[in-house]
């Protein structure tokens, strides 16, 4: 009898120890942190409020990452838009996502809360979802817009910059650049007329405050100008406030030798001050079909009197498809209006002239201390980048610096050089590293890696593409921008649903820059779920109860026998 009380007590002991070592390893969920930015906006209906969620994962370390849904709570025909979406979170992580609240065109005048709740099933079975909320304030605003047109630019092809002269049978596109003021959204309709023919039409959207550029069918045919100098008109159009405006430029076009095509593009001087030297950056190109000798001269005008610029080349001897970029300069001592006048020669002739008019203010900061040589008027080896455009800072004679054209990057700019396609670099691929295997679980999410190397000497763009029968799990950019011989590590997550089956599940990591493409594959394992084990520290603390246990009912027993030999 006292044997089987031994062992009873000695089962109840041991499924108390095994009840609080898995206890102690259970998922806890806890609240996640929402924080909305801002709490408060005032706008018109008929616009888009944009906020920003900040979400931190308070579960314990044993959850792992959860994808949390974030619901917002609108008011009627209200609209939200939530993005990135499907993002994992781990715990003690936080995560940013925006909201785009966007509000009808009849919402009342008012003050609305928009409530947001985040959780994940698991967080809505325990009952700690979050909770998050901000305040919109609807008020009467007329809505307004002005549009102008900026600029026409007549190009030989969407990524070349502009010519100043061009040829018959050439192919051409045509853009405008069209800017919007006021506090809405505007619907721009361009049509598109050389010498008085409309040619073609165009319709664009145009944030408040903001611009775009649109272009007018692509590869038009130089022919269709009919005459040497065509007259481009464009006339835009608003859909607010019956705003248009009109403009129009006219182009020369010249019928000339194959073997004498040349393209020239003229970059206005930045700097327009009294004392300083004004610089102006020269792109020239020979796209004829024999070697070609192109010179530029320039000169500052004011008053029926010119200076010539120095510039570091008379003249440049180009090959076939060769370019070559440089600079003139000369200091403006004088306020008021000038020109810059510039003949272009090419083919033993003179090919162009063309005269630009700015206005020079006085110096409004203090010059640069003198000393007696001065300093040499040379390039620096500094760039940087304005939108498509490298800029290189040039040191004037005054020992002061200014920023100058230096170089158009038709796959954009990016910490002062041109970011490459990767089709002007021969032998060049991207190196893509991918781990073997990665592992998951079902209803979790799966952390992935992989690394891309570029291996040239300019930052380059690489799109990413994933393929296989995990695809639909994977979250990934679309395209990264790598810089010049450096690595980049993408990090991305995969969300695995709950009803997915135990087994190896593959993907496909694509990444090509041009027409260079690399692809590598891994799997995601997804095992069978298993019961929380028992540590090694636990079963020892398990086994020395026990023995505890054991010893004393044995004096316990040793005690009370001796007791009734009495």
């Amino acid at each position: 009898m006292k044997r089987l009380k031994i062992i009873v007590l000695l089962a109840i002991l041991l499924f108390v120890s095994f009840s609080v070592s898995s206890n102690a390893q259970e998922c806890q969920r806890a609240r996640p942190v929402v924080t909305v930015s801002p709490t408060s906006v005032t706008g018109p209906s008929d616009t888009t409020f944009f906020l920003t969620l900040t979400i931190k994962n308070e579960d314990t370390q044993t959850c792992g990452a959860s994808t949390f849904v974030i619901s917002p709570s609108l008011p009627a025909n209200w609209e939200s838009f939530v993005k990135p979406g499907g993002i994992g979170i781990f715990p003690s992580q936080s995560a940013l996502f925006s909201v785009d609240i966007i509000v009808p065109k009849d919402a009342a005048k008012d003050t609305y809360q928009v409530n947001f709740v985040v959780s994940t099933q698991a967080h809505q079975n325990a009952g700690v979802g979050g909770f998050g909320e901000a305040k919109i304030t609807i008020r009467d605003e007329p809505k307004t817009c002005s549009i102008t047109i900026d600029s026409i630019v007549l190009r030989k092809a969407a990524t070349d910059v502009e010519k100043t002269t061009y040829c018959l049978k050439e192919k051409v596109d045509v853009d405008t650049k069209i800017s919007l003021k006021g506090n809405t959204e505007a619907q721009v309709f361009a049509d598109l007329f050389i010498d008085g023919k409309l040619l073609d039409s165009s319709i664009v959207n145009i944030e408040p405050d903001n611009f775009a550029t649109i272009n007018f069918k692509n590869s038009i045919d130089t022919t269709s100008f009919g005459k040497a100098t065509p007259n481009l008109k464009i006339v835009a159009k608003a859909a607010c406030a019956s705003s248009e405006a009109t403009k129009e430029k006219q182009f020369t076009i010249d019928i000339c030798d194959p073997s004498c095509l040349f393209t020239a593009s003229i970059a206005a001087p930045l700097e327009k001050e009294v004392g300083r030297d004004i610089i102006t950056s020269i792109y020239t190109r020979n796209i004829g079909n024999k070697e070609n000798l192109i010179a530029i001269e320039q000169a500052v005008c004011r008053e029926g009197t010119c200076i010539p610029m120095v510039c570091e080349i008379s003249s440049v001897k180009l090959q076939s498809d060769e370019s070559k970029s440089y600079s003139c300069r000369q200091q403006v001592r004088s306020t008021g209006t000038h020109a810059i006048e510039t003949k272009i020669f090419a083919c033993g002739k003179e090919e162009a002239q063309t005269k630009e008019f700015f206005a020079v203010a006085s110096t409004t900061q203090p010059a640069t201390p003198s000393v007696s040589e001065g300093c040499k008027v040379e390039p620096l080896a500094e760039f940087r980048c304005s939108g498509s455009i490298r800029q290189q800072l040039f040191r004037n004679s005054d020992c002061s610096t200014t920023w100058a054209y230096s170089q158009y990057c038709p796959d954009g700019c990016s910490k002062g050089l041109c970011i490459s396609s990767g089709e002007d670099v021969r032998g060049f691929e991207p190196v893509v590293e991918l781990e073997g295997e990665f592992e998951g679980k079902s209803g979790g999410d799966a952390l992935l890696a992989f690394d891309i190397e570029n291996t040239i000497n300019s930052p380059a763009k690489f799109d990413i593409k994933i393929s296989g029968k995990a695809a639909e799990w994977i979250s990934v950019p679309s395209s990264v921008i790598v810089g010049e011989k450096a690595q980049e590590k993408i990090t991305f997550s995969a969300s695995i649903p709950d009803d997915v089956e135990p087994g190896d599940y593959d993907f496909t990591v694509t990444v090509s820059t041009g027409n260079r493409v690399v692809s590598k594959s891994s799997l995601i394992s997804i095992a069978e779920e298993e019961q929380p084990g028992v540590s090694i520290e636990v079963v020892f603390g398990i086994i020395g109860g026990l023995l505890a246990v054991f010893v004393l009912l044995s004096f316990l027993q040793s005690k009370y026998g001796k007791r009734e030999s009495f």
